[in-house]
């Protein structure tokens, strides 16, 4: 039996295959080595602990796995769930890329809580720059339109008609965000929680807000890349999904053709994995 592992900050997916074929899938919260300092409630999902344990080969793709400290926090966590197969730790641009492009030559983008963005030569990553977490970084992504929401908010520029709505779905002060943030370091994952007040409106102030937070990641992340080698573009992660029309449009203004825009990239890494070990 092999397993797959792919997270984000927020969900992860576990997926074990065998042999014939069969697979057991399971969701939990995500594992993200730089900003969570434990495996949380994983350990209580006792099915998917008994399948971690049979688990000959296991490959982690990951939000946050981004040098070998972080590739043996992976490993540490996994052997303390049980794991006793070879464990493969790796940062979830890969996996993204495996699972979306296999052996083609592309730019893979991810926008979900974080974001990212790398070129992919049909093995490995040939060139990215560095990804700077929530703070200084993650252009596009659901941290980036969460800060907007809540910088909106508290700094009195959300328009009149959508305060009620906030506050209703939302109702915080500004000690609530910053002890959330500071003090009890939820970080990316809270503030990208906000982000989801979008999906509950129509407005242009949402409009002119992702076209906003996707001019930044397209100026940042991408235009770079393409002035190393123009490429076919995939994007992937639930932002990039779910908001894929305002996301077309920046990319049209920029010229950007974009080639998909897939949710996960899970089922590609099933089909990846399989033919390497099995076939």
């Amino acid at each position: 039996m092999i397993l797959i592992v792919e997270s984000g900050s927020t969900k992860a997916d576990w997926v074990f295959i065998n042999a014939d074929q069969t697979t057991f899938t399971f969701s939990t919260h995500g594992l993200n080595p730089t900003t969570h300092f434990s495996t949380g409630s994983i350990g209580e999902h006792k099915d998917l602990i008994a399948h971690l344990k049979s688990a000959e080969h296991i490959w982690f793709y990951g939000a946050g796995v981004v040098n070998e400290t972080s590739k043996n926090q992976v490993k540490s966590w996994l052997k303390e769930l049980g794991a006793a197969g070879e464990i493969i730790a790796e940062g979830d641009l890969l996996g993204s890329a495996r699972g979306i492009s296999g052996d083609q030559e592309s730019i893979i983008a991810i926008l979900g809580t974080g974001s990212n963005a790398c070129i992919y030569d049909g093995n490995k990553i040939s060139y990215a720059k560095p990804s700077l977490g929530y703070i200084m970084g993650d252009e596009g992504s659901g941290v980036a339109i969460g800060k907007e929401v809540l910088k909106a908010y508290f700094y009195g520029t959300m328009p009149d008609g959508l305060v009620s709505s906030f506050e209703s779905l939302f109702p915080i002060t500004k000690d609530i965000v910053l002890d959330q943030v500071y003090q009890k370091n939820q970080g990316s994952a809270y503030i990208a929680s906000f982000s989801t007040f979008l999906m509950k409106i129509d407005h242009d102030w949402k409009t002119n807000l992702l076209h906003k937070v996707f001019r930044d990641f397209i100026e940042n992340r991408i235009l770079p890349l393409y002035q190393v080698k123009a490429l076919p573009l995939t994007f992937t992660g639930s932002i990039a999904y779910v908001y894929q029309e305002p996301l077309k449009h920046i990319c049209s203004n920029y010229n950007i053709e974009i080639n998909h825009i897939i949710q996960k990239p899970i089922e590609g890494l099933i089909d990846y994995h399989f033919k390497l070990r099995y076939q």
